[in-house]
């Protein structure tokens, strides 16, 4: 139990500053959406994306060592930072 508090207090405060968040929120407080339809389809779309990191990576370390996943997480952090600078400096 504490370690699921743990988890979840964890990625709560994480996701608060994300940016699927803000556009949650951004979609949210528009006109043209119902605020229940836009929780439900965030919760859904997190929920996928958790699972599929989750089963996704652990399927990922069965086929590969601990190691090679540390280096190829790297390597795709640093890929989507440096994605993000570029996007971003195109305006």
């Amino acid at each position: 139990m504490k370690t699921g508090i743990l988890i979840f207090a964890t990625f709560f405060t994480v996701a608060l500053g994300e940016r699927t968040i803000i556009a949650a929120m951004l979609i949210a407080v528009s006109d043209e959406f119902d605020r229940l339809t836009v929780f439900v389809g965030a919760s859904l779309a997190l929920v996928f994306a958790a699972a599929a990191g989750i089963y996704g990576g652990g399927w990922l370390l069965e086929q590969t060592s601990e190691e090679a996943m540390r280096a190829l997480s790297g390597v795709a952090l640093i890929t989507l930072g440096v994605w993000s600078v570029y996007s971003a400096s195109l305006g």
